[in-house]
This record gives C-alpha cells, sequence and structure tokens, in this order.
C-alpha cells in the first residue's frame, strides 16, 4: 500500500510540474517594445490586441505603400521610391514585413518599434484624428531613433529630411 500511494504522490507532482510548465506562456516578442514605448512616450496601452503578421515580397509591399500609378510614374521618371520593409495596416491592426524577416531577431528590432509605434497611435485615436497619414511618420521616427540610441541598435537611423519631406507631402 506504502508503494501505490508514492507512485499516486509522484504522478500527482509530475501532473503539476507538467501543467506549471506547459500553462506558463512565452513573452510575446512585441511586449518588452510597447513596454519601452509606453514608458518613453505619451502613448497608452491597455492590452489591446497585438497587430496581426504577414509577410510579403519587396514588389507587394511598394504596390501597398505606393500604388502602381505612383510606382509606373516614379519609374518613368527614373526617380525610383524608396524601398519599404514594413507597414502597418490601421484598417485591419496588421503588420506586413518583407518576406525572410526574422521580426524577433535584434537586427530588424528598430522595425519593429517602428511599426508598433502606428500600432499604439492607432490605439490611442491618433490615427483616426488625423486627415494624413503620412504626418503620424514623424512620432514614429522620432521614437524609433530614441530606441535605437537607448539600445545602441546598429541599424540606419532614420534620415529627418526624408521624414520632413514626407510629412511636408501632407500640406499638398
Amino acid at each position: 500500500m506504502g508503494n501505490t500511494v508514492n507512485t499516486i504522490l509522484f504522478l500527482a507532482a509530475v501532473c503539476l510540474v507538467i501543467i506549471f510548465f506547459t500553462s506558463s506562456e512565452k513573452p510575446h516578442p512585441f511586449d518588452a517594445h510597447i513596454a519601452w514605448l509606453v514608458e518613453n512616450s505619451e502613448f497608452e496601452y491597455y492590452g489591446e490586441t497585438y497587430p496581426s503578421v504577414s509577410y510579403h515580397s519587396t514588389e507587394d509591399l511598394q504596390i501597398i505603400a505606393y500604388g502602381s500609378k505612383k510606382i509606373r510614374e516614379a519609374e518613368i521618371a527614373e526617380k525610383p521610391l524608396p524601398r519599404i520593409k514594413a507597414l502597418y495596416n490601421h484598417r485591419t491592426n496588421s503588420l506586413m514585413f518583407l518576406e525572410g524577416m526574422d521580426i524577433t531577431a535584434d537586427d530588424t528590432a528598430y522595425i519593429v518599434v517602428h511599426e508598433l509605434v502606428h500600432f499604439l497611435q492607432n490605439t490611442n485615436g491618433i490615427t483616426a484624428q488625423t486627415e494624413c497619414i503620412a504626418s503620424l511618420e514623424q512620432r514614429a521616427y522620432v521614437l524609433q531613433a530614441e530606441w535605437q540610441e537607448e539600445h545602441n541598435h546598429p541599424g540606419p537611423y532614420p534620415n529627418f529630411l526624408f521624414v520632413k519631406l514626407l510629412s511636408s507631402s501632407c500640406s499638398r
């Protein structure tokens, strides 16, 4: 009888260990970035659903961002448009990244931070109050640069002349 009790206690202990390790959730790849953004900006986060993630070709991201007509016009003028690595769609709460990009890797973290700024702009009601979506880029690039500086991140820093031109496109 002693062996039976010991066996039952052992199996119960094993079950508790299994339940403990399988029920503990891994942190989401966005958690640390969202926490940093909330701590270092005016944005609030109350557990809203994170954006869905999808991956697209360079060509598809360009078309989504600029539209086919604008791409053709740029090609004719021999003035290529800046390459898109990621986009946030506020209507569908989705992030679109370049195919093959590992959004959990350190080298792409600055891109994820930038796009999560747009997510927070959306969940904080800023996007809905904005007539020109391009005007939201300046805050995203500023926070991206601050994050890069604090984390000593080697990724390319934003070109603020480009950011200013992008923002000024709203007044046209």
